[in-house]
């Protein structure tokens, strides 16, 4: 008996932790007194590398910034605190003053890497992921408004299997397509890691105005870029 009324007490501790996450409704993210270090032994020696120290920012919600810095400087760790990959050595980050140690990250932040992964999956699958209960409909708006709906019909619709080899897809159409998924989604907040980095001038003017346009969505940008975007929509934050 004492051990079925200690695991219902550790199920109700967890289920108020997923019913705090869920009341949280409105989006600021603070990075308060962050710090991140990590021990490096080489050559028998052990050493501490201090990658992050004292890192304090304040982001509110539906704002758009870009995280600049050159390479080293810490921009990736610092995502990788925020969507939890690390953990703060000391220090907390919070949204909506939930520590995020408390949330789960997937109904709150989208992340674009540079990989561009796509799903062996359809058009509609692959964009409707951000939002399992989107129609085709939402998802061909979807689609037309970062404008690869175009190039979706010209290789085939919407329920042509997406497959690299086959449907010869430029980076920045993959971009466009990972963008419709991320917009399409309910999550508040939106990261794009070096997001003009490997794209020509015309794709690159593409996403500047797909990013500047986006309303009612946090968006972090982070690069090496100080030319990264031609507006002044986006707070710049150097490190």
């Amino acid at each position: 008996q004492s051990i079925y009324t200690s695991l219902n007490s550790i199920l109700s501790q967890e289920e108020q932790i997923l019913l705090s996450s869920d009341t949280v409704k409105k989006y600021d993210i603070e990075f308060k007194n962050v710090e991140f270090e990590y021990f490096l032994n080489k050559d028998e020696n052990d050493k501490t590398v201090n990658v992050i120290k004292a890192f304090n920012l304040s982001i509110s919600e539906n704002e758009k910034i870009i995280i600049l810095g050159e390479s080293g400087k810490g921009k990736s760790t610092i995502i990788n605190l925020l969507i939890n990959k690390y953990l703060c050595t000391n220090g907390n980050i919070t949204i909506g003053n939930v520590d995020i140690v408390n949330l789960d990250l997937s109904n709150y932040i989208s992340i674009i890497n540079q990989d561009l992964s796509l799903f062996n999956r359809n058009f509609y699958e692959n964009i409707g992921y951000g939002n399992l209960n989107a129609t085709h409909e939402e998802i061909e708006e979807i689609a037309k408004s970062v404008n690869i709906h175009n190039v979706i019909m010209e290789k085939g619709g919407y329920e042509i299997i997406v497959d690299d080899k086959s449907n010869n897809l430029s980076y920045g159409q993959k971009q466009r397509i990972l963008i419709a998924r991320a917009l399409i989604s309910k999550t508040p907040i939106l990261i794009m890691d070096e997001p003009t980095s490997a794209l020509d001038d015309m794709n690159e003017d593409i996403v500047n105005k797909i990013l500047t346009n986006t309303k009612n969505k946090t968006i972090i940008l982070i690069s090496h870029k100080k030319d990264i975007l031609k507006t002044n929509t986006f707070r710049t934050v150097n490190i």
